[in-house]
């Protein structure tokens, strides 16, 4: 929902005489902040999605523009306006053809436009829209964690376009490093490429942070919509070896209904990293689905001490791992053979291995109930 570049435009082209020249695949970029820029040593202090000025009153030559504009692209600016006038009278074919390859948007302002009169008039849009996303999030936000609050936030939000009818679809994202200094820069970039990407495809959605997680709410979106933006996010790539994590709700008409899924996402997102699955779909967890179902953590905490309290209370004091072998007996479906060539040990050592964990929890494995109790635990384990 951050302003973009074409929506600039489209409020602008008529006061100011702005002519759209080249690059408009590339217009649906976010603006945070209007510069005006005269020499090409300047462009490192920029910071990202800010639209560039020239008037060229810098020396900026005609030739010197190309490169100019391809610097500011490797900087992530958000484009480039050209003030025609005398300090640069034309703009030149090669850099028209750049940004039209490039899809970097291009644009002209004559001479006559007061950039100050522009610039304070953009700004002035940014920072209001700025207000506008984040209030619309806040608001958001408490209507999902609050129930009283509920009613009153999707009154709000029709007024934004978000009204009753609405089929949304929720997805949260995780940045997971090794390490844990560098996080909350991972999860801004992870909100940034987040943002260009909607942004790119449709316009309408509702995107912020929360417990240090990634939330995207896509509005009224198409399956084709909904199925581009997954692929697209499932190739983000993050610095310092941050791994993007990506847990996608079923779309929903209704608000209550999202309301339970956003209670569910953060679950759904650990699945996806204990199984190492960079998008995981809820509608593809199948028993785990039941599992998250339950809105007690209370019960399922319960249930797992009850049945495997012991045997995790032995591996903790001995410093053994019967639960990592139980996890491998049930994953190779009972074949001890396989267990103990995964091991590089004697099957008679797996067999005493489950002999062991059968006396500390006084069942027997070959009981299907006792399986099936025990399986339920472990996968309970991964959600808790």
């Amino acid at each position: 929902m951050a302003l973009t570049l074409e929506q600039i435009y489209q409020a602008e082209r008529d006061k100011f005489g702005m002519k759209l020249i080249a690059g408009n695949q590339g217009s649906r970029v976010a603006v945070d902040w209007v510069h005006m820029v005269e020499a090409p040593e300047l462009i490192s202090f920029l910071k990202r999605r800010e639209l560039v000025i020239v008037t060229g009153i810098g020396n900026l030559t005609i030739e010197a523009l190309s490169d100019f504009a391809c610097r500011l692209q490797a900087k992530d600016a958000s484009g480039l306006i050209i003030n025609v006038g005398p300090y640069l009278r034309e703009t030149p074919k090669e850099l028209i053809d750049y940004c039209a390859r490039e899809d970097f948007p291009l644009y002209t302002l004559p001479w006559e436009t007061k950039l100050v009169e522009f610039s304070r008039d953009v700004c002035k849009r940014i920072l209001q829209e700025e207000h506008q996303e984040k209030h619309i999030e806040e608001i958001f936000l408490d209507g999902m964690i609050f129930e009283e609050r509920r009613k009153e936030a999707q009154t709000f939000l029709a007024r934004y376009g978000f009204g009753p009818g609405t089929c949304y679809q929720l997805l949260v994202f995780w940045a997971r490093g090794e390490r844990e200094d560098g996080q909350e820069s991972a999860v801004e970039e992870l909100h940034y490429q987040i943002e260009n990407i909607l942004n790119r495809i449709n316009g309408h959605y509702i995107l912020f942070i929360h417990d240090q997680a990634v939330y995207a709410v896509l509005a009224d979106y198409s399956q084709e919509e909904s199925e581009q933006f997954i692929g697209r996010a499932g190739k983000i790539k993050l610095p310092q070896d941050f791994v993007c994590y990506c847990g996608v709700m079923p779309k929903t008409d209704s608000f209550s209904k999202l309301a339970q899924y956003f209670e569910k996402a953060g679950l759904l997102l650990r699945l996806a990293i204990i199984k190492k699955l960079k998008v995981v779909y809820y509608e593809d967890m199948n028993v785990y689905k039941l599992l998250l179902s339950v809105n007690s953590k209370e019960v399922l905490e319960e249930f797992c001490e009850n049945i495997l309290g012991r045997l995790l209370h032995y591996d903790e004091v001995n410093g053994t791992d019967y639960q990592g072998l139980l996890r491998r007996y049930f994953a190779s479906n009972g074949c001890i053979q396989e267990i103990a060539k995964q091991a590089y040990v004697h099957r008679n050592t797996i067999h005493y291995q489950l002999n062991k964990i059968e006396s500390i929890l006084g069942m027997d494995l070959e009981n299907w109930e006792n399986r099936l109790t025990l399986q339920l635990c472990l996968l309970v384990k991964d959600i808790l």
